[in-house]
């Protein structure tokens, strides 16, 4: 009997360590499905609408205009503050994300959309994904919103897919207004919707324009020491010199820093604008003043050639070329990217 006791004490010792076990390991699945993933979905609560209109209509339907920042609204119908639209058949609220806004992340695996719709009323939109396998050919999986809910839908991006765009759309044939109201959207890797987060306003209007912001880097400098930013001109480019065989290529402009006479002054020339067959060119900068009792004009013009390799620079003075000149030279190039 001793023994029997024993062995029973010990298999409750068992269960009761497997049951902690369970316990500890339903507390873990539960946290690891709390945890929130990546948003791919660029200004998912659409706070950002730097247009600054409160409302949006299209009226005549053949347009695609931007509402809020990265959000299309396409087709007949409106788009009011903070996600209310209002479709007509065939119209559709919609983003479309590029390889570059980071979505290779997501080829060749499984992906979840989801939105969370707050309100609405008149028939349900459809929610949806294409997956645009190149310019002409996508791959397009739906489904219809069930309500004010969390609705997701998870699709595969295959190996070769360029773009993702997501959209609600009325698909009804009857020609009345819908109205729908889109408290966020998430786009996210795997299989699974996970929790939504509402992002840093500052960090979302940073990403909303990082097709739109500027880098610059120096080219060159009179007075660095390496000779791959002095060029050999340690005392500055004077008027007259052509530097052959240089790299712009990288830039869409080129901002140049000149002393004119112990003035100073810069400009830009474009590099995306070709102004003729033989390169590009700045406007020229003038600098007038008046010395003993006669307006003059001192000014700089610098050009590009056609294959961006060349930058060639004269100073002047009224009508007369002032090159070779220690009071002019140009000191600093900077590319801008």
């Amino acid at each position: 009997m001793e023994k029997i006791d024993y062995l029973e004490t010990k298999i409750n010792e068992i269960l009761y360590e497997l049951n902690y076990i369970k316990e500890d390991f339903n507390k873990t699945k539960n946290n690891l499905n709390g945890i929130q993933t990546h948003n791919f979905v660029l200004n998912s609560n659409f706070l950002i609408n730097q247009q600054g209109a409160e409302s949006y209509l299209n009226s005549t339907g053949l347009e695609s205009k931007e509402v809020a920042n990265k959000w299309f609204l396409t087709g007949k119908g409106s788009y009011e503050n903070y996600g209310r639209i209002f479709l007509y058949p065939s119209a559709y609220l919609s983003q479309t994300l590029n390889l570059e806004d980071g979505i290779k992340t997501l080829l060749g695996k499984e992906a979840t959309l989801t939105f969370f719709v707050r309100d609405g009323y008149g028939p349900r939109p459809t929610m949806g994904a294409r997956i645009w396998i190149d310019d002409n050919n996508y791959i397009e999986e739906t489904k219809v919103i069930s309500g004010v809910a969390t609705n997701s839908i998870t699709f595969s991006v295959p190996h070769e897919a360029i773009k993702i765009e997501i959209f609600i759309e009325d698909r009804r044939e009857e020609n009345t207004e819908s109205f729908t109201n889109i408290a966020w959207a998430k786009l996210e890797l795997g299989a699974t919707h996970s929790n939504y987060i509402y992002p840093s306003y500052e960090k979302e209007v940073l990403d909303c324009n990082l097709k739109n912001l500027e880098y610059s880097e120096i080219f060159y400098d009179m007075s660095s020491s390496d000779s791959n930013i002095n060029l050999g001109y340690t005392s500055g480019i004077k008027g007259g010199t052509k530097i052959t065989g240089l790299d712009f290529s990288k830039y869409k402009k080129i901002k140049v820093y000149s002393v004119i006479d112990w003035d100073y002054s810069n400009f830009c020339i474009d590099l995306k604008k070709l102004v003729s067959s033989y390169g590009y060119y700045s406007s020229s900068v003038a600098n007038p003043r008046i010395s003993s009792g006669t307006l003059y004009v001192y000014g700089c013009f610098a050009s590009v050639n056609k294959d961006k390799s060349n930058f060639s620079i004269e100073f002047f003075r009224g009508n007369t070329k002032f090159n070779n000149n220690t009071n002019y030279y140009c000191y600093k190039i900077e590319g801008i990217y």
